[in-house]
């Protein structure tokens, strides 16, 4: 089957953004040749991939109670542990985001009202950082260390 329906509803009902760029390009395939098309598409996905990564905000991670599981926080708040923030970044770091990683990562180390002493960045999803970024990163554990915390990575893999 060219069309796969099933899959076309269920990235509707999940992600309205991507379906829009199947809908677009399935369209610029059917009404120009077929390489502008697919140029399109490709074009378009390109840019949401640099659009996601540009909005990516750090994650403030809970404990899944009785477990050694980190989580975001979703209908039930999780165990956060007193001077302990766990935060995840779902992203590479790179230049296109660094501020708004650094910025994100000060706010919540701001926003502890009982201060803060060690805060983990759960590092997974980061598989590269650009210069730009490592200043970020430089400039985020100087913020720590000011305000009195350790900072430490963990599940940092890829680098």
């Amino acid at each position: 089957h060219i069309l796969r329906w099933r899959i076309a509803v269920n990235v509707y009902r999940q992600a309205l953004g991507e379906f829009a760029l199947i809908l677009i390009t399935m369209i610029a395939i059917v009404v120009l040749p077929i390489e502008t098309g697919v140029a399109i598409g490709i074009g378009l996905s390109l840019l949401h991939g640099i659009w996601g990564s540009t909005r990516t905000e750090p994650i403030e991670l809970a404990q899944v109670p009785g477990t050694s599981v980190w989580w975001p926080p979703s209908s039930s708040p999780g165990d956060r542990h007193p001077g302990v923030l766990v935060v995840a970044f779902q992203a590479p770091l790179s230049f296109v985001n660094a501020d708004r990683f650094k910025r994100g990562l000060s706010d919540l180390i701001d926003a502890r009202s009982e201060g803060v002493k060690l805060v983990v960045l759960e590092a997974s999803n980061i598989v590269e950082i650009d210069y730009t970024a490592a200043q970020a990163l430089i400039d985020t554990i100087r913020h720590c260390r000011d305000k009195g915390a350790v900072f430490a990575i963990a599940r940092m893999e890829s680098l």
